[in-house]
């Protein structure tokens, strides 16, 4: 029963990733390399991170369930350095713009996946006892599928905009802030009491669904006016 838990933990963290590859242009261009190496940049990135973290901002924490807004701040503000290690990706990420978007938003995510959701799931999931908190991780890994490949499109959309188009990039720098600061907006928003219950991840899907798809439409109206 204990495998079957795990198993089906997995199969809802990484099918999706699967079918994406699958089905998508991915797999036309064999980009399963680029997904490997956007992954190699993850874990350089996350070193970075953690040293900057020890030295720069050192964080205390503090073992209530208290909320300390000052910390979580500065582990989003840190969380930043993300956007450098995927403006170097989708540099250095030789292939077509859609694929390129997407090779950067999964091989980012299925790296986080690994860094962060599987030694939990594998020591969690194996418990005696069917938690749906595991479930919960799983699904959130597909969230992050989505938030990244929204990262790396709003990432080109900027890249691409001439300098006409002030008001647009500042909408876009603003939004990728917004995706990165998204776990302490929500963590502050569920302390209000009716929306205790509801927890974090339907704000997660609602929030990074909807940039998503503002993040694709604007890819589509510059890919057909580059001179948006």
């Amino acid at each position: 029963m204990t495998f079957f838990h795990l198993a089906n933990c997995l199969a809802l963290g990484y099918v999706p990733y699967f079918i994406t590859y699958k089905y998508s242009k991915l797999s036309e261009y064999s980009a399963f390399n680029k997904c490997i190496k956007v992954g190699a940049m993850y874990f350089i990135t996350q070193a970075v991170k953690l040293l900057a973290l020890a030295t720069i901002f050192p964080v205390t924490y503090d073992a209530s369930d208290t909320l300390d807004a000052r910390s979580e701040i500065i582990k989003c503000t840190i969380d930043l350095l993300d956007v450098t290690g995927l403006y170097f990706a989708l540099s250095y990420t030789t292939v077509a713009a859609d694929c390129r978007i997407l090779a950067v938003g999964m091989g980012w995510s299925a790296a986080e996946f690994m860094a962060t959701r599987i030694l939990p799931l594998w020591v969690g999931a194996r418990g005696v006892e069917f938690e749906w908190k595991y479930i919960l991780l799983s699904f959130d890994g597909n969230i992050s599928l989505i938030q990244y490949t929204a990262v790396a499109a709003l990432m080109w959309n900027w890249l691409r905009l001439n300098d006409s188009s002030k008001v647009i990039s500042a909408l876009i720098l603003l939004l990728i802030s917004l995706l990165f600061f998204m776990p302490v907006i929500f963590r502050l928003l569920i302390q209000i009491q009716p929306l205790r219950n509801l927890g974090i991840l339907p704000f997660k899907v609602v929030f990074t669904s909807t940039i998503g798809v503002y993040a694709m439409y604007l890819y589509f109206a510059i890919s057909a006016k580059p001179r948006y």
